[in-house]
């Protein structure tokens, strides 16, 4: 079993369903369609389906996110699908990509060709949000670690080395039998890098620095971009 499969397992423990982000999700859109891109074990694409009655589809890489996303009652459906492959056109009112899914591409270049692709879905009024660490943050202040996790039932910690202009995420899952370990190469898009990115494709953006709505500072922990087509 592979590291994001055991951390499928306890992924809502890890990482609780959370009503401040839940709030601003649903602050961007009023009705239709919307794509949960890295939706993991669906929490916020079920809460979006069912409380808000909107049509949601969730896809992620892992197989088993995708299982138990399916498991929850409610009408979202969910299915294993990387975000390259998106093919829809002028099709969803509202995607959302957050917990650094985005951050996954493999650099600039990669990142401006499938933020196409999600624009290139959204209908002429919808909205996409990115959301990742704000990584000029983390090299500015020389961040090696992120605050460890401790549940009931296991730890995770998170280590972070620069490699390569990249940032090398080491995850260490341990359970009270066993211990897991991931490497993750990151690229640290910047909110410059971004912002260029949006303005050549005639788009809007609006920067916050948390879910709280919190205006984006130098020194805010996350990026989180709303870009209006």
């Amino acid at each position: 079993m592979g590291f994001y499969d055991q951390l499928a397992m306890y992924y809502d423990e890890v990482f609780p369903f959370d009503k401040v982000t839940h709030q601003f999700l649903r602050k961007q859109v009023d009705r239709g369609r919307v794509l949960d891109v890295g939706c993991s074990t669906g929490a916020y694409a079920t809460k979006l389906d069912e409380e808000d009655q909107l049509i949601v589809k969730g896809i992620d890489l892992n197989e088993e996110m995708v299982k138990l996303a399916n498991k929850r009652v409610g009408t979202a459906s969910f299915e294993v699908r990387d975000m390259r492959d998106i093919d829809e056109k002028k099709y969803f009112d509202f995607i959302y990509t957050i917990d650094n899914t985005f951050a996954h591409l493999d650099g600039y270049e990669e990142m401006k060709s499938v933020l196409k692709i999600l624009l290139d879905a959204l209908k002429n009024d919808g909205t996409l949000v990115i959301q990742i660490m704000n990584f000029a943050r983390v090299f500015r202040r020389s961040v090696t670690e992120l605050p460890l996790i401790e549940t009931k039932h296991v730890k995770y910690s998170r280590h972070i080395q620069h490699k390569e202009g990249k940032i090398l995420l080491k995850t260490v899952l341990k359970t009270k039998l066993d211990r897991f370990v991931s490497e993750v190469l990151f690229y640290p898009l910047t909110k410059a890098e971004l912002e260029m990115m949006v303005d050549k494709m005639k788009a809007k953006v609006k920067f916050y620095g948390s879910f709280k709505e919190e205006p984006f500072k130098d020194d805010s922990y996350d990026l989180i971009a709303v870009i209006k087509k």
